[in-house]
């Protein structure tokens, strides 16, 4: 009985671990997407020089992003901190000022979530590491604390 219940305590907090680990390379994917989107956006809108509802649907469309009616930043929900509010400031200053602008603009959303993109790069397989050997650590020690 002490070995069944050693190991689903043991399971138990490695599968904390695993969930924790894929919530952070979810954010990952989120921002990967979300500089894709950003560096499409500029190529559409130097190319089109259409309206700013037609450059988002063709963005969407070349990106794989679903049609969604009434969602300004189709990012926001997958995103935490910094990466969130890069989200909101690319898709604030949409539409806002004149052609020159709007390039600047992207140019310095797209250079910020590259940098962002290369710093959570680098910190994602050691944090995965360090998250799932904490999450081992601490199932054996409730293990034997409660043995």
């Amino acid at each position: 009985m002490r070995w069944i219940f050693t190991s689903v305590i043991l399971f138990s907090f490695t599968g904390l671990g695993l969930y924790r680990a894929q919530a952070s390379e979810l954010r990952f994917r989120t921002l990967e997407k979300l500089c894709l989107f950003m560096r499409t956006f500029l190529q559409v809108l130097e190319s089109t020089r259409g309206d700013l509802d037609d450059v988002l649907r063709q963005t969407r469309r070349r990106c794989g992003l679903p049609e969604l009616s009434g969602e300004s930043d189709p990012f926001g929900r997958g995103l935490e901190g910094e990466e969130k509010e890069l989200s909101e400031r690319f898709f604030a200053g949409l539409g806002s000022s004149l052609m020159a602008q709007q390039r600047a603009h992207c140019l310095a959303c797209i250079e910020e979530g590259e940098r962002l993109l290369e710093r959570r790069r680098t910190a994602l397989g050691e944090k995965r590491r360090l998250t799932i050997s904490l999450s081992v650590l601490g199932g054996l020690f409730v293990a034997i604390l409660f043995q």
